[in-house]
């Protein structure tokens, strides 16, 4: 087995029919590892992205395996250095849940040679947020970092005071009939569902329209000011950054077909909308977002859009519809059933960088901190971040010219 590093957007947009292609074939690969989704986290930050590709030692073979990640730079003020941490690639775009594509039929070495890739690159920290992998294909992952060098440690991500567990990802696996689902759940539910549903259906001013690409910026309109009504004074600072990151991840899966996204309306007035995607590949369905008017106190908001959102997933094939992160009450009257992430750490008991360097694409953080610390007069910081820059620098140009030197003589140069 051979591995390389994609880290140009032109060298990944040649792997879309490979991708698919694996993408169909590995059982525990799911929507947010597509490439539908992926190739727009790649186009939006090029920079950032790199995926670790494993192909048999043959000429124009097939890839059998893909990991995302992403390399940043950051700057310890408590060890006054540089350091660098490897993240999964998909948190650039909110994708909610991580790990890697895999061909089934070559497990182990695959596995295998995502860990020995890393364990050659520059890092003293490896984050797997929101991990999705089964407890096989995990345990022989970690299983690569051995003891002696490395420190592994498992967190949670709990919030509402300890009482949500974001790890826990509630779904309901969909009939082939809305009656038959109706049928699974309890008979209170249910008649609460009929309840709801008649007064829609006898409603003058009820309705629910879905977006259309004439309708697309009107809605994303709504979704934002209705989440930002919610949550703004929850987020504070952040709720800018945050809602344009909303318009940008749901347009994307408008343009990529990938979005259904109904409003429920009392005449012009928006009165709730779910965002959702749909993975036509694996036919599935994730609530990503929702918004709801404040000033409705109605209670059939939430139970008219979702089941809304059901009846019209069972009738276009879909096998799942996933709520995603958080174990709240309320899913779990839909009949759901669970699945499990993970939130890893891979730590370099040293706390120092694998390999004793950084990695290459360090300069432009490092130099910008480095004048950060200046201008806020943190000097002796300041003064170590940049004898870590020159440093850095000349063991750069060091290896730039023993790379020159070596393809004299053909010998092949990795860092």
């Amino acid at each position: 087995m051979q591995i390389d590093i994609i880290d140009s957007y032109n060298a990944f947009a040649e792997l879309e029919t490979n991708w698919n292609a694996l993408y169909q074939k590995d059982p525990e690969a799911q929507f947010f590892l597509s490439w539908t989704w992926f190739s727009r986290v790649f186009l939006d930050h090029p920079d950032k992205c790199r995926i670790l590709a494993v192909r048999p030692d043959q000429p124009d073979a097939d890839y059998l395996g893909f990991f995302p990640i992403r390399i940043e730079t950051v700057w310890s003020k408590s060890k006054r250095s540089f350091r660098n941490q490897i993240q999964m690639a998909g948190t650039l775009h909110w994708g909610q849940y991580h790990g890697f594509v895999c061909d089934p039929d070559f497990e182990q070495q695959v596995i295998t040679c995502f860990a020995d890739q890393l364990k050659k690159m520059h890092w003293e920290r490896l984050t797997l947020k929101y991990f999705y992998a089964s407890d096989r294909r995990t345990n022989l992952f970690l299983s690569q970092f051995s003891n002696d060098v490395f420190r592994i440690s498992e967190e949670q991500r709990m919030m509402n005071s300890g009482t949500i567990n974001k790890l826990i990802c509630p779904y309901i696996e969909l009939p082939k009939d809305y009656e038959s689902y109706l049928q699974t759940l309890s008979a209170n539910t249910r008649q609460k569902i009929r309840r709801f549903t008649r007064k829609f259906e006898k409603s003058d001013d009820l309705r629910i329209t879905t977006t259309s690409r004439e309708t697309l910026q009107r809605d994303l309109d709504i979704l934002v000011d209705l989440w930002t009504d919610k949550w703004a004074a929850t987020r504070g600072s952040d709720t800018i950054e945050v809602i344009q990151k909303y318009r940008r991840v749901v347009a994307h899966g408008f343009e990529s077909n990938t979005l259904y996204m109904p409003i429920l309306w009392r005449g012009d007035i928006p009165l709730g909308m779910l965002a959702c995607f749909v993975d036509w590949r694996k036919p599935s369905m994730y609530f990503f977002v929702a918004g709801r008017n404040v000033s409705s106190e109605d209670p059939f908001i939430g139970w008219l859009l979702h089941t809304h959102n059901i009846r019209w997933a069972i009738y276009n094939g879909i096998k799942s519809y996933d709520f995603l992160h958080g174990n709240e009450p309320y899913k779990y009257s839909y009949g759901c059933k669970e699945r499990h992430t993970k939130y890893l750490v891979v730590k370099t008991r040293s706390r120092k960088n694998l390999n004793g360097m950084l990695d290459p694409s360090s300069i432009d953080y490092m130099r910008s901190k480095t004048n950060r610390l200046l201008q806020n007069g943190r000097l002796e910081e300041a003064e170590m971040a940049g004898q870590q820059v020159r440093e850095f620098i000349r063991i750069m140009k060091s290896l730039k010219q023993e790379k020159i030197k070596n393809s004299f003589t053909n010998q092949q140069f990795s860092v």
